[in-house]
């Protein structure tokens, strides 16, 4: 995840201050963890994996 946070949110966003950057960071997190499937588990979220696949939203 280090690489893709990065190149997805720091490297392309000027942040105005750090609670700025620590809202987007959280953001991105949930966001990554909650919503993007991935191959390593079946494609399922890891959200998903852990809660159980009633919590699933389809994109």
């Amino acid at each position: 995840m280090q690489g893709k946070l990065k190149y997805e949110l720091i490297y392309i966003y000027d942040f105005e201050s750090p609670g700025q950057l620590r809202k987007a960071l959280a953001a991105y997190i949930n966001e990554y963890n909650t919503y993007r499937p991935r191959s390593s588990i079946g494609d399922l979220c890891p959200e998903v994996l852990y809660h159980g696949p009633h919590l699933h939203i389809a994109s």
